[in-house]
């Protein structure tokens, strides 16, 4: 699987996953590859918040002699 992006008439980047065949393909008529990261950013998880679970507090055990 490879991610491209190609800016559309909107202004607009405009991303697609496809596979290793079809991204060859398309990046002969304007799209260029992309790294996952960014489709991941910008589309998988646009618009979600980040939730930070409480940290639990770590207890120390004494070693009994």
């Amino acid at each position: 699987m490879k991610t491209i992006k190609k800016m559309n008439l909107k202004g607009e980047m405009e991303y697609k996953r496809v596979n290793d065949s079809e991204g060859n393909n398309l990046t002969r008529v304007g799209w260029s590859f992309c790294p996952k990261i960014e489709w991941k950013e910008n589309v998988r998880d646009f618009g979600k918040t980040k939730e930070e679970k409480p940290k639990k507090e770590k207890i120390k055990k004494e070693k009994a002699a």
